[in-house]
């Protein structure tokens, strides 16, 4: 829209044109700001569900489990896993399970665009796209294991927390 602008209205001293290419650009902007909002809403209500569900059935199935459970495990670490896997569950069936699906959706129309407007670029990108994906599993796996001992030291220190202020 900025280059019709430099290179067609303003040269033609096109007023009329330029308000348009102006007009345009606000209704984009105020389209996506709208959208983005919308989008938020809607993860907002769908994670609020989620998480209400999913926390309800995991509370309930915590007061069916035994008494020797409870005397085998740390209730801060328990406390800690269970917030962490309910905030997971629903950042998985709202944020990324949209962007998966916007992502996908993007990826295809540049792929049909790039082959369109220049196939041998799309060549060299689809041959540079294993060493990509292999990278990303070699991270994934390490991050996997960071966010785990991460997991295990916050159970940890609730579970520390707990018994000092049960002590005192």
């Amino acid at each position: 829209l900025m280059m019709k602008i430099i290179d067609v209205a303003i040269p033609r001293k096109d007023l009329g044109l330029m308000l348009a290419i102006i007009s345009a650009y606000l209704a984009v902007s105020v389209g996506n700001a709208l959208m983005g909002n919308i989008t938020e809403y809607c993860y907002s209500v769908i994670g609020k569900k989620i998480f209400m569900d999913y926390q309800g059935k995991c509370i309930e199935h915590l007061y069916g489990l035994s008494g020797d459970f409870y005397t085998h495990m740390q209730s801060g670490e328990m406390l800690t896993v269970l917030v962490q896997d309910i905030n997971t569950v629903k950042s998985f069936a709202t944020n990324t399970l949209f962007s998966l699906a916007s992502d996908i959706l993007m990826g295809v129309v540049m792929i049909v665009f790039l082959a369109f407007l220049q196939w041998d670029l799309l060549v060299v990108m689809l041959l540079f796209l294993p060493f990509v994906f292999a990278v990303q599993k070699v991270f994934r796996g390490k991050m996997m294991k960071k966010s785990q001992d991460m997991r295990e030291a916050a159970g940890r220190m609730s579970s520390l927390l707990q018994d000092l202020t049960e002590t005192s």
